[in-house]
């Protein structure tokens, strides 16, 4: 529901061994920080090999 859910939702992703995540910004996103969003998945980036 905001930018730190992205890394609940990596770190899920990873446990179940997925290649790929979707990061769904949809109406339960009250508001969206575009940096703050960039950042939270720029430090999960390693969690794939990137």
């Amino acid at each position: 529901m905001s930018e730190k859910g992205v890394i609940a939702g990596f770190k899920s992703a990873k446990k179940q061994g997925c290649k790929i995540v979707v990061i769904d910004l949809d109406e339960h996103i009250w508001q969206v920080r575009p940096f703050e969003l960039s950042k939270y998945i720029s430090r999960r980036k390693a969690d794939f090999g990137l």
